[in-house]
C-alpha cells in the first residue's frame, strides 16, 4: 500500500468511526494500518482510545503493548502483555513476548 492509498484508507476509517464512534473492529484496524506503517505513537494512540470504552479488549492490550513495544516503551508494553494475560491467562503470544522483553531487560 502506498502512501496515498494509506492516507485515503486511514480518512475513511476515521470518517466511519465519527459515525460509529464505538466500532471495535475499525479501531482495531486503524490501528493496525499505523503499526504497519511504522506511526506508533498513532497506534497506540489508537488502542488507547478503543481501551477507553472497551476494557476487555484483548486484541487492544495486546496490540498496544506490540505498538509499545516498537516503540521502545518496554514497561508499558510489559505492562499491556500482563493486562492479557490478566483477561486470557492461556495467551501464549502475549506470555512469550513477556518473558522476551522481561529476559532482555
Amino acid at each position: 500500500m502506498d502512501q496515498k492509498e494509506f492516507e485515503k484508507e486511514v480518512r475513511k476509517l476515521k470518517q466511519h468511526l465519527e459515525v460509529y464512534p464505538e466500532d471495535e473492529e475499525s479501531y482495531l484496524i486503524l490501528g493496525k494500518f499505523y503499526f504497519l506503517n511504522k506511526r506508533y505513537d498513532e497506534a497506540v494512540q489508537t488502542y488507547q482510545k478503543l481501551l477507553s470504552f472497551s476494557d476487555g479488549n484483548v486484541s487492544a492490550y495486546y496490540n498496544l503493548a506490540v505498538a509499545c513495544e516498537a516503540e521502545k516503551n518496554y514497561e508499558e508494553a510489559k505492562k499491556n502483555y500482563r493486562k492479557v494475560l490478566e483477561i486470557d491467562k492461556d495467551n501464549k503470544e502475549a506470555q512469550e513476548a513477556l518473558n522476551r522483553i522481561t529476559t532482555f531487560q
